[in-house]
């Protein structure tokens, strides 16, 4: 099994609107292997996750 990390472009990607409880995450984000590298490029969506991912992908 391979293991990325993503790091996020741009801070602040994270709509929570008026529920925290139903957050909405996406952009652009740097792939980086093991060793911190960055290989790549990609576009993330995340919902449904139950708020407060933000501050854990920066």
């Amino acid at each position: 099994m391979q293991n990325y990390r993503l790091r996020p472009l741009l801070d602040n990607q994270e709509f929570t609107g008026n529920r925290a409880d139903n957050a909405y995450w996406e952009g652009a984000c740097e792939v980086l292997d093991t060793d911190g590298r960055v290989i790549g490029k990609a576009y993330l969506e995340l919902a449904g996750y139950g708020g407060g991912l933000g501050a854990r992908l920066n």
